[in-house]
């Protein structure tokens, strides 16, 4: 949950065979029971040699940019664990 209510979202996407992928989105708030696809913030695919994102946090700097870190594991020592950092100026 970002400051204000928004709501940021992690969606990952593998199969065999295939590079892992990301989505980075945003649900604007106030969050309530209907459907609403996330507007889309940020997309890592195979040019990104991105890993098997698992986790996201965020912090909002001074300047109005949030700042987002992606992490992923080793999967039992198949992969590097990898920390992403990503900055989207002005925020969301």
């Amino acid at each position: 949950m970002l400051p204000g209510g928004d709501l940021l979202t992690l969606e990952r996407f593998w199969r065999p065979g295939a590079p892992f992928q990301a989505r980075i989105g945003l649900v604007r708030g106030p969050l309530g029971p209907q459907d609403r696809e996330p507007e889309l913030l940020a997309l890592l695919g195979p040019a990104e040699d991105v890993g098997n994102l698992e986790g996201v946090a965020q912090r909002k700097e001074p300047d109005g940019a949030l700042t987002l870190w992606l992490i992923s594991d080793n999967n039992y020592g198949e992969q590097l664990t990898e920390l992403w950092e990503l900055s989207l100026p002005g925020g969301a």
